[in-house]
């Protein structure tokens, strides 16, 4: 009988000591889980109380679609992520606001104005690694002030509104795994243009206002990408994934 009460309680003992063992982790990535999403939704209602636009992951799969519905019990940054920052008309993101914005791993597009174009604003912009899509509308910046973007190694897509050189383009040149870019002509040469030619992975190239592209940059373009053809202005690769290189209006 006191062999049976001892086994018993040892066996007890043991259980509880697994239980413990299985209950703490789960503990811990709790705390830890709670601590992200009130840090998501205080940095999300500091961006709205300034005017911007926060966008979750599911607006980005559904524009018209709902909030999960366990949004309405817990919260919307309980269910989804923040994916996407966009403001403009004169709303300036400070870098208080850049510094939190560092700190939230599922950001993947930044859409923004900014009324400072100072380095320390390119450094802290540079440290969203996680960032695909990047659209700025600066004042006038020096160009190699982009060399602060190396580190972003996911950019898929870059829209510059200022004029940025030849010098500029050195700068995003660095970013090999480039798609898409949209900046001005302005400043911009041939030899601008076929710098970027050398980006592998360049589908799309937008200029804002004209540039001639005509002799070596043409014959290095035909090269590169394979048949020209001029439409309107533009040119457009006839091949697969059609690289285009389009004048826009200036605005």
């Amino acid at each position: 009988m006191m062999e049976n009460t001892k086994h018993n309680k040892f066996g007890w003992r043991y259980s509880l000591r697994a239980l413990l063992m299985v209950i703490t982790p789960l503990i811990l990535w709790l705390g830890w889980y709670v601590n992200l999403v009130h840090y998501q939704r205080s940095t999300a209602e500091a961006l709205q109380a300034d005017g911007f636009s926060v966008y979750y992951d599911y607006h980005i799969a559904d524009p018209a679609g709902d909030p999960p519905w366990l949004a309405s019990w817990i919260g919307i940054d309980f269910c989804s992520s923040v994916v996407m920052v966009q403001g403009y008309q004169h709303r300036d993101l400070s870098l208080k606001h850049l510094g939190r914005l560092q700190h939230i791993d599922s950001l993947k597009r930044l859409q923004i104005s900014i009324n400072h174009s100072d380095e320390a604003t390119f450094v802290a912009i540079g440290k969203l690694h996680q960032l695909e899509d990047l659209l700025l509308s600066t004042p006038p910046f020096p160009p190699e002030q982009l060399k602060h973007l190396i580190s972003l190694k996911h950019l898929e897509s870059i829209d510059i509104t200022q004029p940025i050189g030849d010098e500029g383009i050195a700068a995003l040149c660095n970013l090999k795994q480039l798609k898409k870019i949209r900046i001005s002509s302005e400043q911009l040469t041939q030899s601008g243009i076929q710098q970027l030619a050398k980006l592998e992975n360049l589908e799309s190239l937008k200029l804002r206002g004209n540039l001639d592209i005509s002799g070596e940059t043409q014959q290095i373009l035909q090269n590169r990408f394979g048949q020209i053809a001029i439409d309107d202005g533009s040119w457009k690769r006839t091949m697969r994934q059609p690289l285009k290189i389009q004048p826009l209006p200036n605005n």
